[in-house]
């Protein structure tokens, strides 16, 4: 359902809890996030040495991941 992205150290994640339980292996990392459901983002995060996930781009604001990847994709154009 989602992938983490880092330069070919990549990884599936089947559900929120564990892309949660996993993204700590990419601290002082930058990484993507797929979301592969239909109609979704990818997301840019930054992951700080002691796990605080930002937005990579933008107000660089820390992240709660259940918050901002648990909302429904938008809806696909046609």
């Amino acid at each position: 359902m989602f992938r983490i992205r880092n330069f070919g150290n990549d990884m599936e994640c089947a559900d929120i809890a564990e892309l949660q339980r996993h993204i700590t292996r990419y601290a002082g990392c930058s990484i993507s996030v797929v979301d592969k459901r239909p109609g979704g983002r990818i997301h840019f995060f930054d992951v700080s040495v002691s796990g605080v996930i930002c937005e990579s781009y933008g107000s660089g604001q820390t992240v709660e991941l259940g918050e901002l990847l648990g909302r429904p994709p938008l809806p696909q154009s046609q």
